[in-house]
């Protein structure tokens, strides 16, 4: 997907559950739910296994996740497992997600988290611009008072970020090995 416009869309603006694939160069404004959701989705619909080597880059995300259809952040990367007769979804653990490349993305005006990571192995977050994230934490979902979050995940790197503006927690991790997070700005 590249160069390419959502704007004002009722959910999601991009869903990816494929291997090898590539968001470059687009916008997303406005959109109820996240700008773009990394998922297996396999708690409910069942629709894929886990997600490899995919890059988001030089993307514009503003105005996401505000909806009735919000979830964890604008860019969610996310495995929720179980079953609707078990309860609630909870996070898959490291390794349902590799190798994604977040990079050189400006995230802002967002109520929760601009960046979620969860259930990935290998990811690299690296050199984004988040400013004016975290404007309702508390809009549905607890992890949402951090720029970035990260759970259930292993072999993170967040370097030469820049964090924009007023936030209340610059990155928060839950039951995550090998986290590196150096050289980054406003964090």
């Amino acid at each position: 997907m590249s160069g390419t416009s959502v704007i004002g869309n009722r959910a999601r603006g991009a869903l990816v559950q494929c291997r090898r694939a590539v968001i470059d160069s687009c916008i997303f404004e406005n959109n109820t739910g996240p700008a773009i959701s990394i998922t297996t989705d396999a708690y409910y619909w069942w629709e894929s296994s886990g997600t490899s080597d995919v890059t988001v880059s030089n993307c514009n995300i503003s105005g996401a996740n505000k909806g009735a259809a919000h979830s964890y952040a604008a860019l969610s990367i996310f495995a929720e497992v179980g079953s609707l007769q078990s309860g609630p979804p909870l996070p898959g653990s490291a390794g349902v997600h590799t190798d994604v490349t977040l990079t050189k993305n400006n995230i802002s005006d967002t109520d929760a988290s601009a960046v979620y990571i969860g259930s990935t192995t290998g990811c690299m977050v690296y050199k984004n611009t988040f400013s004016a994230v975290c404007l309702a934490p508390n809009s549905g979902y607890p992890n949402g008072n951090s720029a970035l979050h990260i759970e259930s995940s292993d072999a993170i790197h967040v370097t030469q970020n820049v964090l924009v503006g007023p936030t209340p927690i610059g990155w928060a991790m839950n039951n995550s090995t090998n986290v590196v997070v150096s050289g980054n700005f406003g964090f």
